[in-house]
């Protein structure tokens, strides 16, 4: 966005994690740069985060680099990699609806983070406000104009239309990611496969990939599960670093058949 520019002072609104278990952050910043009040990213390192411990509403004054990219419009028939800007999701189950975001949905988006679950196994999507919960949403929705994620789409009931987790594909390095969150007072009723089991093909399809990988911390049965009933193949066990420990997590791969 800017090269080697310096800005005044910027208020953090919003931190996205690239990806669930990768290592690096970006930083969602509004203020002065380069001498215009604006919104901006700073990409940062996992390592960058730990020893900064910036946090939402953090005021900052200094000066970052990164990548200089043009300013564009995204358009319906944009095309990046052969595929076509993301359509509107709207995928019907027996019981759900898999649509895009609004900003009616933030107060659910807050309420659904808080769960025991989230704060377990993905804190960093732990919204302890409802104004965290409304930059994120706002982000989200931005992103369905864009080519590089991450695309998370809301689980709607349809008997009555309540926000109960959502589904997602998350840019990682050269390949996607899937993800899906149910909240804790709705787990156990099969939401979670019915949903996801729907999404896969139409989201790989939007993607352009024949693979997508899935990703689970070991003690977190239940997304395992999930993972293995819709034919993702463990192929292995790792350690990595998340918020500033050492975390075992199973790496899934999802391959379309031939």
């Amino acid at each position: 966005m800017y090269g080697n520019k310096k800005y005044g002072n910027t208020r953090l609104y919003a931190i996205i994690q690239c990806g669930r278990f990768n290592y690096g952050y970006n930083l969602f910043l509004e203020g002065c740069a380069d001498g215009v009040d604006r919104q901006f990213v700073i990409a940062i390192s996992e390592k960058q985060q730990q020893s900064g411990e910036y946090a939402i509403g953090d005021v900052m004054k200094g000066t970052a680099w990164t990548k200089l990219y043009p300013e564009r419009e995204f358009a319906d028939n944009k095309v990046n990699n052969g595929r076509q800007a993301m359509k509107k999701m709207q995928i019907k189950t027996e019981r759900l609806l898999i649509t895009q975001f609004d900003e009616s949905m933030i107060a659910s988006v807050h309420l659904n983070s808080l769960d025991e679950d989230t704060r377990k196994f993905v804190p960093d999507e732990v919204f302890e406000t409802e104004k965290e919960a409304h930059d994120t949403v706002k982000f989200l929705i931005n992103c369905y104009g864009g080519e590089d994620g991450p695309f998370v789409f809301p689980i709607i009931t349809l008997a009555n239309n309540e926000n109960i987790g959502y589904v997602q594909a998350i840019p990682q390095d050269d390949s996607w990611e899937i993800g899906f969150k149910i909240a804790k007072k709705h787990t156990g009723n099969g939401y979670a496969t019915e949903a996801l089991k729907a999404f896969l093909p139409v989201i790989m399809d939007e993607l352009k990939t024949p693979e997508i990988w899935g990703i689970a911390h070991v003690d977190n049965i239940a997304s395992c599960a999930v993972l293995e009933k819709l034919n993702f193949k463990l192929q292995e066990e790792v350690v990595v670093e998340y918020h500033g420990s050492q975390q075992e997590v199973y790496k899934y791969l999802y391959c379309i058949a031939e």
